[in-house]
């Protein structure tokens, strides 16, 4: 069971559209979840016992107070204010991980997760999920209107620009059409208001979406009901009350009539040509419907929601997708992932051999020897810095134990850790070298034990690398070496097409490393960078280059990823200073 805090905007301006969804996705997420809504004692939003009887729900129990904000926190905190500034942001922070429905504002990068059930305008960036679908859908749908007889105007349970009295002298002055075929839906919030004789007047009706089906046209401004009327076979005709509105509905590809002021001749024309609007509905009407609710009831908490190195908020958006986002520190400059499901236990027995053999087509036995090979070269680095002769070896993610082998026939007392039992019995049994199972969080030894530790692509697998490197400091002797391996984001397929390379990072990978931020991390936490060796060379990714195989431009390339160090993974070698604590 998760718990949300809703945070709608309830604004003078903003209508009540954002209220009646925290009101409904409340009302659908309680049955498993704990939820709760806040709105501040200052907010004049009218009567909220109306709107929540227009919303069909939600308890007087489910609204928490300000006092309160300040001695809870929630999973998650779900904003839908249109654009969240930055006061609002830091305000709410705290509470727990923010996530934007339909977020507009310039903060926009800053919220974990984002769902968009609008087309907002490029520039700022996509969603985790972008689905019209999610919006509230009409159960009732009618054919498209052959003419055009019945018309409903709705313009939210607010409409300060006064919309409504614009599109009804519109159509009875200029349209001609009769008072009778007109109906008006009045807001909550409305006020006192005079509509012409004989126009029918529906005062905020429990769902507007269910009796939508019996009008021919919708006159209304972009938003939810919008989207209602297109689900519900209406025409929906759109004028709108500021240009932003105006922008949206132009990417959505609805009919517009124009911002506060309608065109005329463009209602008429659209008035006069049914099956021409029918053709625009048809085009940008949403797919079966998708439950926002049910989204959200799918979301986990990240086990880190900032920066796992040095804890930072702030970072820079750089790739979304529906079960994870990326964001790259502006700090300290790694790339971190957070994730939003629940995949279980990541290491088991299959992952060296079902997993292994799909990934490279043979298990992590049959590879063996070749890894073996990667281990001798690993080993003349670290030779290069510290004299194996009896030193001691520890290697976190030692699985089978190519590399311990070959530490051991170089001169170092090796041992080995694996949270895998088959594993660890392997090394134990046929190499003979000891090995314990377990995670390195977990792993007990006294301070200053081991003169090496090292991580062979591990290190990216940890949720909280911070903690990981203050343990390695402090089990490694003073001068002693940490020497790790990982896949390196400003590598050739990472420079020009971030976002491709970390749709195929592993879903169990939490950062995603540089040498330029590893450099900065480790010289922060009291270690002291003594050599980088750039791996992965893959001259067959660079772009818009002729694939000729390994002739000329092949050797060429690889030439220039060496020259360049633009290979796809990294070892670093670093010691550990003296009397330096490190620093976050």
């Amino acid at each position: 069971m998760s718990s949300f805090l809703f945070l709608p905007s309830v604004r003078r301006g903003n209508g009540t559209g954002h209220l009646r969804r925290a009101l409904r996705l409340s009302e659908s997420l309680r049955r498993d979840h704990q939820v709760n809504i806040f709105i501040p004692a200052a907010a004049r939003i009218g009567n909220i016992s109306q709107l929540r009887e227009a919303s069909g729900a939600a308890e007087e129990a489910v609204l928490v107070s300000e006092t309160e904000l300040d001695r809870r926190s929630w999973d998650f905190c779900i904003y839908d204010r249109r654009a969240t500034n930055g006061r609002e942001l830091r305000r709410y922070r705290h509470l727990g991980v923010p996530v934007g429905l339909d977020e507009g504002g310039e903060y926009r990068q800053y919220f974990s997760y984002l769902i968009d059930t609008f087309p907002l305008p490029g520039d700022m960036g996509g969603a985790n999920v972008f689905d019209s679908a999610l919006l509230p859908q009409a159960s009732r749908r009618r054919e498209p209107p052959e003419r055009f007889l019945r018309f409903l105007v709705s313009f939210g349970g607010e409409d300060p620009g006064h919309l409504t009295e614009r599109m009804l002298e519109e159509l009875l002055s200029r349209q001609g059409v009769e008072a009778g075929n007109i109906t008006v839906v009045e807001g909550p919030l409305f006020g006192p208001r005079g509509y012409p004789a004989g126009v029918e007047i529906l005062r905020a009706p429990d769902n507007l979406a269910e009796i939508l089906h019996r009008y021919d046209v919708l006159f209304t401004s972009f938003g939810l009901t919008a989207y209602e009327g297109l689900s519900a076979g209406c025409a929906v005709l759109l004028l709108n009350p500021s240009s932003y509105h105006d922008t949206l509905s132009k990417k959505a590809g609805f009919p517009r009539l124009g911002v506060k002021k309608i065109h005329s001749s463009r209602l008429r024309r659209y008035m006069e040509n049914p099956r021409v609007v029918n053709g625009i509905m048809e085009r940008i009407a949403p797919g079966p419907p998708r439950d926002l609710a049910a989204l959200l009831s799918r979301l986990v908490p990240p086990l880190i929601g900032a920066c796992p190195i040095c804890g930072t908020i702030d970072g820079e958006a750089v790739l979304r997708q529906e079960e994870r986002s990326f964001f790259r520190c502006r700090r300290c400059g790694i790339v971190y992932q957070l994730d939003f499901i629940d995949r279980g236990e990541s290491y088991r027995e299959e992952y060296f051999f079902e997993e292994y053999r799909r990934r490279y087509g043979r298990s992590y036995l049959e590879d063996f020897e070749q890894i073996r090979g990667f281990s001798k070269k690993r080993l003349a680095s670290l030779s290069s810095i510290v004299s194996p002769r009896s030193k001691k070896l520890l290697d976190v993610g030692c699985a089978y134990g190519p590399f311990l082998q070959e530490a051991r026939e170089a001169g170092f007392r090796a041992e080995g850790l694996d949270p895998v039992e088959s594993a660890v019995g392997y090394v134990r049994k046929e190499l003979k070298i000891p090995a314990s199972q377990g995670f390195f969080e977990d792993h007990q030894a006294p301070p200053n034990s081991y003169d090496v530790i090292s991580m062979w692509y591990v290190i990216e697998h940890f949720a909280d690398p911070a903690r990981v490197l203050c343990k390695v400091r402090e089990l490694l002797k003073p001068g002693g070496v940490f020497a790790f391996s990982t896949p390196n984001s400003s590598g050739i397929s990472g420079r020009g097409r971030i976002g491709s390379f970390l749709k195929k990072s592993p879903a169990d990978h939490h950062t995603v490393w540089s040498p330029g931020s590893a450099r900065r991390i480790l010289n922060r936490r009291g270690f002291r960078v003594r050599k980088v060796v750039v791996t992965g060379h893959h001259p067959e990714r660079f772009p818009l280059l002729p694939a000729t195989g390994r002739g000329g431009w092949y050797r060429v390339l690889l030439l220039l990823s060496r020259v360049f160090r633009l290979g796809d993974s990294f070892e670093i070698y670093a010691t550990k200073r003296d009397n330096d604590h490190g620093k976050v």
